[in-house]
């Protein structure tokens, strides 16, 4: 009897340790996946807005007749980066100070939450230099492709339409982040006012950039000179690399956002949540889209 209780026990305490020194696989799988929602759940949406477009041009050209090209010429895809060296180093610059930024912030957040008001000034104050800085070259850009002749294509429509749209979810996002910001001046500190400054200035940048954008779409070169010159192919380089950099910034400005409590505040935790679910994915397809329009300028312009 008691050889039995005491192989009973003993088999009991090697299972225990067994499963002791087991590895908790299972715990592994739905950290990863909470940890990763944020940052996955705006390429759902993005992909939709992408998808949904795609859709609707392919809808529009089926039954419309389109010339085959001839098979005997021979066709070879060529990429000119004359003119754009200086945009390309410039935009490289600007994109590693904002992934430092980013990485202070990350790091400051995780491992020491005592410089979390730190990394949010540096974040913040970044991303509104950024937006200055692509503010002015935006405008700039606008005024050297004047050079350029005008002439309105029709896929420019469809460009500027989807631009649109994504422009009046960044812009209401930036409003519900001005209401916020300026609600309760007395309870704020430095991220408050930056937090203001950065919303008011990201209005402006994308107001500014659009037009840009739009006109730059229906312009195009009539002349060897302006082919040989490149009016302005600098700035539009700079330009897209900076929106890619600011794809990549409002892609993990989710953990920022979540992590400032002025808007929770202001709102209360479910409208917050809602409207950062509503508006932050437009913000980041905004940005996508704005690079793909930027190349679009960049490679077409500048052609005969």
């Amino acid at each position: 009897m008691c050889h039995n209780i005491l192989y009973v026990l003993d088999k009991n305490v090697s299972l225990a340790t067994t499963e002791a020194m087991q590895p908790p696989i299972n715990c592994f799988l739905p950290t990863l996946a909470d940890e990763s929602a944020p940052y996955l759940f705006p390429c759902t949406i993005q992909f939709c807005f992408v998808a949904s477009p795609a859709i609707w041009k392919i809808f529009n050209n089926i039954g419309t007749h389109h010339t085959a090209p001839d098979k005997s010429e021979s066709h070879q895809t060529t990429v000119n980066c004359q003119k754009a060296h200086k945009g390309l180093f410039l935009g490289v610059l600007m994109g590693v100070i904002a992934l430092i930024a980013i990485s202070t912030y990350f790091v400051s957040s995780t491992l020491f939450a005592k410089n979390l008001q730190t990394a949010l000034h540096i974040y913040y104050s970044t991303n509104l230099a950024l937006l200055l800085i692509t503010s002015i070259a935006a405008s700039a850009a606008f005024v050297k492709l004047q050079q350029l002749d005008f002439q309105n294509f029709p896929e420019s429509c469809f460009d500027s339409t989807i631009m649109q749209f994504a422009v009046f979810g960044t812009i209401a996002y930036s409003v519900f982040t001005i209401i916020a910001s300026s609600g309760d001046f007395d309870n704020h500190d430095l991220v408050g006012y930056l937090s203001l400054g950065l919303a008011c200035f990201n209005i402006i940048q994308v107001i500014i950039q659009t037009i840009f954008i739009c006109d730059g779409l229906n312009r195009h070169a009539t002349s060897e000179k302006s082919v040989n010159s490149k009016p302005g192919r600098a700035v539009v380089t700079f330009l897209l690399v900076c929106n890619l950099v600011l794809w990549i910034v409002s892609t993990f400005s989710v953990e920022k956002v979540e992590n400032n409590d002025i808007f929770e505040r202001f709102y209360g935790f479910l409208p917050w949540k809602i409207i950062v679910h509503m508006f932050l994915p437009m913000v980041i397809f905004y940005r996508f889209y704005a690079t793909v329009c930027l190349s679009q300028i960049w490679s077409q312009a500048y052609k005969l």
